[in-house]
């Protein structure tokens, strides 16, 4: 009998031991498999953010250059009116010089 109680502990303490061990393995998948899938949700998260920043990015980009070209079409616009402004100014100069001989 005594000799069935020690094989009884030994038994019970193979067990003990393999049933931890395999709790433990258990416990590390489950661990590994949530992270991993907790990481892959989180990546997908940040990948859609991305993107989604790329895609504002690219749309900022196309205004600004649209807002360029029309700078430059209004400078064009503002240098062509100057120049017309300044060939009037020129022109009355020369009638004004005109009329004042005529005057004399």
């Amino acid at each position: 009998m005594v000799n069935s109680t020690v094989e009884i502990n030994i038994v019970l303490r193979y067990l003990r031991i393999h049933f931890q061990s395999w709790k433990t393995e258990t416990l590390l998948t489950r661990c590994s498999s949530v992270s991993a899938g907790e990481f892959g949700r989180q990546l997908e998260e940040k990948e859609a953010l991305v993107s989604q920043l790329t895609r504002g990015k690219q749309a900022f980009t196309q205004q600004v250059e649209e807002l360029k070209r029309a700078i430059e079409e209004e400078v064009k616009a503002k240098n062509a009116l100057a120049h017309g402004v300044q060939s009037a100014r020129h022109d009355c100069d020369l009638l004004r010089e005109q009329f004042e001989e005529e005057q004399e």
